[in-house]
This record gives structure tokens, C-alpha cells and sequence, in this order.
């Protein structure tokens, strides 16, 4: 089942520039790797917390979801 129109939302970085890509059966996406600046924010919480998240198109053209943490 090959997704496409994959698309990423970031919590902490702003990937709407970001063409939007497809993955088949058995293929798999390198990474992906994107650049953020720590915060004072971040320093005083003690953490830094992001999620990403995917979203594409399956087959029958239907949404497919998956999000990291």
C-alpha cells in the first residue's frame, strides 16, 4: 500500500516549505534532519518537548497519521 502525499508538521520547526513525498511497501524515507535553536524557555523548563507528526494518503484516498515524539 503506498502512501502518498506525505506531508510533516513539527511542533518546534516550521516545515511548510517542505515538499510533500511518497513511501511504498518496504521503502523507507532517510532521515530528516532540521535545526532548532534552544530557548531560554526551554533551559528554564528543564526540557525540550516536540512531536512531529505525518500525514499522507492512502490508496482509496484516505488519511494515514502517525506522529513521534
Amino acid at each position: 500500500m503506498t502512501v502518498t502525499a506525505i506531508g510533516l508538521t513539527d511542533t518546534l520547526v516550521d516545515l511548510s516549505g517542505e515538499a510533500a513525498f511518497e513511501l511504498a511497501p518496504g521503502d523507507k524515507k532517510e532521515d530528516i534532519t532540521y535545526e532548532y535553536t534552544v530557548t531560554q524557555a526551554d533551559v528554564d523548563a528543564g526540557e525540550i518537548n516536540n512531536t512531529v507528526t505525518a500525514t499522507g494518503k492512502d490508496p482509496k484516498n484516505n488519511d494515514v497519521t502517525n506522529t513521534a515524539s
